[in-house]
C-alpha cells in the first residue's frame, strides 16, 4: 500500500508528519508531501497513492479536481469544523464523488462537535510525537514553563495561583510579554528542562497534542483551564485513575495512533510490530 499524507502541520499538531513516520518505520510506504514543493498533479502523478490522508482546512481546489477523477481513498482529518463548514464539505464530497472511506476528529467524545452527514467518523486523538528530537544542548533548569493557549481569553483566573520563582512564559500566538513564541516542535524539545508545565487556556484548546507530548516526558502537568469541570470531563474520558504518564506510552502516543488509523483502513498489521515499537521506548 503506497500512502500519501498531506503536510497539514499546525502550531499545535504534527500529526500528519508522525503519521508518516510511523508508517515508514513499520514498512508502509508513505511519503509526506509539502504543497509548496510539489504541485498536486506532480505529487499525485508520481506517486500513484492508494491512500491520500490530509487536513479538511488544506483541501484546494487542484486537489478536489483531481480527486474526483481519482481512484485514490481519501481521509481526512476534520477536527474543528461549525455546522456550516460540515455542511459544505459534505456536499463537495458527495457532488465530485470523492472516495472517502472514513474521516476522522482529534476532538474527544465528550466535546461536542459538527459531523458530516454522508461519511462514517471516527475518533484519532492527538498523540505524543516521538520522532520530536529533545534539546540536550540547553543546559538549564527552571521552576516551571506557562503555556497560554488562548488569545482572547480572560486568564485573570491565574491570580489565585501558586507563582513561580524561575519560569518561562510561551504561547500559541504572539505576544510581548512571552519569553519566546511556542509551537509544538519547539515546546516537544525543551519540555524536561522545567520542573513543572502549566497549560491555560479554555479546555478544547488545552487538549491538543502539546499536552501528550509534555506528559509523555514529564510527571508534573497542570492543566489549568477557565472551566475545570469540562477539563476535568475531557481528561477522566480520556484516561482511568492513577497515573497518567504511565499510560502515555502504551497508549497514547504516535505509535497507538498510526495503528489506530490503519486498523480502521482495514491494513492488517501484526500487533507485535507495534509492540516491539512501544517496547523500544
Amino acid at each position: 500500500m503506497k500512502v500519501l499524507v498531506q503536510n497539514y502541520s499546525s502550531r499545535n499538531s504534527t500529526e500528519a508528519i508522525y503519521f508518516q513516520q510511523t508508517m515508514k518505520t513499520i514498512g508502509i510506504e508513505a511519503v509526506l508531501w509539502n504543497q509548496n514543493q510539489i504541485s498536486t498533479y506532480d505529487i499525485f502523478d508520481r506517486f500513484k497513492p492508494d491512500v491520500f490522508i490530509a487536513g479538511h482546512n488544506h483541501l484546494t481546489s487542484d486537489i478536489i479536481e483531481y480527486l474526483s477523477h481519482s481512484k485514490t481513498d481519501t481521509v481526512l482529518n476534520v477536527t474543528g469544523l461549525n455546522e456550516s463548514q460540515s455542511n459544505t464539505l459534505n456536499t463537495i464530497l458527495i457532488d465530485r464523488k470523492i472516495k472517502v472511506p472514513f474521516v476522522f476528529t482529534n476532538t474527544p467524545d465528550s466535546v461536542p462537535e459538527a459531523k458530516l452527514k454522508d461519511f462514517k467518523s471516527h475518533n484519532i486523538l492527538p498523540g505524543a510525537d516521538l520522532f520530536i528530537p529533545r534539546d540536550n544542548s540547553l543546559d538549564f533548569t527552571l521552576d516551571a514553563i506557562r503555556i497560554y493557549t488562548n488569545k482572547d481569553l480572560d486568564y485573570s483566573y491565574e491570580n489565585n495561583l501558586d507563582w513561580h520563582r524561575t519560569y518561562h512564559m510561551t504561547g500559541l500566538y504572539q505576544s510581548d510579554k512571552f519569553d519566546f513564541e511556542g509551537n509544538v516542535a519547539t515546546l516537544g524539545a525543551l519540555y524536561n528542562k522545567y520542573k513543572e508545565i502549566c497549560f491555560f487556556g479554555n479546555p478544547e484548546n488545552i487538549f491538543s497534542q502539546l499536552v501528550f507530548d509534555a506528559m509523555f516526558v514529564n510527571d508534573n502537568v497542570r492543566l489549568l483551564s477557565d472551566d475545570q469541570k469540562k477539563m476535568s470531563k475531557i481528561i477522566t474520558g480520556i484516561f482511568k485513575t492513577g497515573n497518567i504518564q504511565e499510560q502515555i506510552k502504551p497508549k497514547h502516543t504516535c505509535i497507538s495512533r498510526t495503528q489506530r488509523l490503519l486498523s480502521k483502513l482495514g491494513v492488517d498489521i501484526n500487533n507485535n510490530v507495534f509492540e516491539q515499537m512501544i517496547g523500544s521506548i
